[in-house]
């Protein structure tokens, strides 16, 4: 074999074959190999071989014109240069067959990034005699673009075109491959055979990879060199500085103390005589009704109290009537009141002005107001009037509906709440659980409910929650703190 090309045992049974058909073939060989598979390595030999032919070898770069393909051909085939490369290339060499002595080979590198006309052109040349000979022609490719071009290609021309594929290096062919390198390269490394075996195994048979393991062998990985990831840096500090903000600015704030509200203190005094709603007599039972006047006070701690106007005359009656809802009132509102005598023509009178100016604000219930008066027939002793207060106060409604406006886990944040409240609307405040509930106004439909929650989510700016009195009796009603 010319020239000093190191081929291994399977590489050079191909070249044989490929001289055998480049000599007695009437086919364009195309020989189709991975990439670093030796597909220039033996086209590279066969030119090499063919001493007694014309030869023309090129390698064919990406994207190459049809023309310069032809010019590099032409310009190795025929001794006058002068042509013209837009001419086919079975045109121009009709043209010059009469002068050629010898036959014709051309070898085709990577002819995969041939175009399409110039591959037409080829297969056309095997039909073209030249020096007694046929024109034979042999082209290297990818496996993935020759059968792309099979399928293109009419079943007559297929017939035209032979296809080789280059067999895998074998174990043996691998190991001595890496051997025969390394021993050229006059350096020594400390890689176990073994290493270098399981290496070897784990590839698909290419000389190229041979090459990269005994490079990786003699020189190690190659250092990359480390960029600063701005990138990332960027990115880390879009999602942590906006955190970083939003943190401060609640704690700036949690640092602010909440503004001190003046709260209204509970006063008592006998100072109006008014008269109870006949409404609530007929609620109380018979032995109840007694002519009386209660005396009490304007409690302007709760203005959501309706003006209660009575004078009731009392009848004597056994001190053992004494109604346990006084111990229950008493017993809630901690308070000193004045003190009532009863007898035949005694009064007790109790006054508890609060006015309720509100449009939207449905009355107050029966069952609520009746609840808030406690009449009796009690013998002569003192009476915890504030306590009576203290128990129109704290009882819910039984019926009808409420606007839940807030809640909240934090008592010193009660008053502030209380504060924005509307001074002509009755409320609640009330404990469930670990909550602080303030209930605002009592209204006796649905609609009215939904009017009032509609103002207050206008003036604002949050909607409250619609409430019926039914599903929150478990809510306890709580003085204000």
């Amino acid at each position: 074999m010319a020239g000093e090309q190191l081929l291994l045992p399977s590489q050079e049974a191909l070249l044989h074959r490929l001289q055998h058909l480049a000599c007695y073939g009437e086919q364009l060989v195309l020989l189709a190999g991975s990439q670093g598979a030796g597909k220039t390595v033996i086209l590279t030999a066969l030119a090499n071989e063919l001493e007694d032919y014309n030869l023309a070898l090129v390698a064919c770069p990406q994207y190459a014109s049809a023309a310069e393909i032809r010019r590099k051909i032409v310009m190795q085939l025929l001794p006058d240069p002068l042509f013209d490369d837009d001419t086919s290339l079975v045109d121009t060499l009709l043209r010059f067959t009469p002068k050629l002595l010898k036959p014709i080979h051309i070898l085709l590198d990577d002819a995969d990034n041939l175009p399409l006309a110039v591959w037409a052109e080829c297969l056309m040349l095997t039909q073209v005699i030249c020096g007694g000979a046929a024109v034979t022609l042999t082209l290297t490719a990818k496996p993935e673009f020759v059968g792309q071009l099979l399928q293109q290609l009419p079943q007559q021309q297929r017939q035209w075109l032979l296809q080789l594929g280059i067999e895998p290096l074998s174990m043996a062919e691998r190991e001595g491959l890496y051997q025969t390198l390394l021993t050229r390269s006059r350096q020594k490394t400390f890689t176990p055979r073994s290493i270098v075996v399981n290496q070897l195994e784990q590839q698909s048979g290419t000389p190229a990879e041979v090459l990269q393991l005994l490079d990786l062998a003699l020189h190690g990985e190659a250092e990359t060199p480390k960029e600063f990831p701005w990138r990332k840096l960027i990115q880390t500090a879009l999602v942590v500085l906006p955190i970083l903000a939003m943190g401060v600015w609640y704690m700036g704030k949690m640092r602010v103390p909440l503004p001190k509200q003046a709260l209204p203190s509970l006063a008592i005094t006998a100072s109006s005589t008014l008269s109870l709603p006949e409404f609530l007599l007929d609620w109380l039972p018979p032995t109840l009704r007694p002519a009386a006047t209660i005396a009490a006070t304007s409690v302007g701690q709760w203005p959501w109290l309706a003006e209660v106007n009575t004078r009731v005359n009392v009848d004597e009656t056994p001190s053992a009537a004494v109604s346990e809802l006084l111990q229950d009132a008493a017993a809630t509102a901690d308070v000193t009141t004045a003190e009532v005598v009863t007898s035949d023509a005694a009064t007790v009178e109790v006054t508890s002005v609060a006015h309720v100016a509100s449009d939207s604000a449905a009355p107050i219930s029966e069952s609520s107001a009746a609840s808030a008066v406690i009449a009796a027939n009690v013998p002569s002793q003192k009476i915890e009037t504030a306590a009576i207060a203290a128990a129109l106060v704290l009882t819910l409604p039984t019926d009808g509906y409420t606007l839940q406006i807030t809640s909240m886990k934090q008592q010193q944040s009660v008053a502030g709440q209380l504060s924005v409240l509307p001074k002509n609307e009755p409320f609640w405040l009330c404990r469930s659980g670990q909550w602080w509930v303030v209930l605002l106004g009592h209204f006796s439909t649905y609609k009215q409910a939904q009017q009032a929650a509609a103002k207050w989510q206008h003036q604002h700016g949050a909607a409250p929650w619609i409430r019926a009195w039914k599903d929150i009796q478990n809510y306890q009603p709580q003085a204000q703190p």
